[in-house]
């Protein structure tokens, strides 16, 4: 039952539902570039490509390094003394 002066909050029969979408943010942006990047590489190597690799492993991780000094010339350095993730 609506009091008065309120709004039915129901859909209208033919209206679209509108959802609301976040924009992303520019380190939002920056961040999924590095990682489409850094997928890109990986994507070449023995790891992924086993005997059909494009990229030798030892040049794909100079690639990443480079890639991750671009973006942010402190992560490698800040995660050099860190503990490896669990599988």
């Amino acid at each position: 039952m609506q009091m008065a002066g309120e709004t039915s909050k129901r859909k209208k029969k033919g209206e679209a539902l509108k959802v609301a979408t976040a924009k992303p943010t520019v380190k939002q942006v920056g961040a999924q570039l590095v990682l489409e990047k850094a997928a890109r590489v990986v994507s070449k190597t023995y790891a992924f490509k086993g005997d059909d690799e494009k990229v030798a492993s030892e040049d794909a991780l100079k690639m990443l390094v480079q890639l991750f000094n671009q973006y942010d010339s402190s992560l490698l350095t800040r995660n050099e003394r860190r503990a490896l993730p669990h599988s």
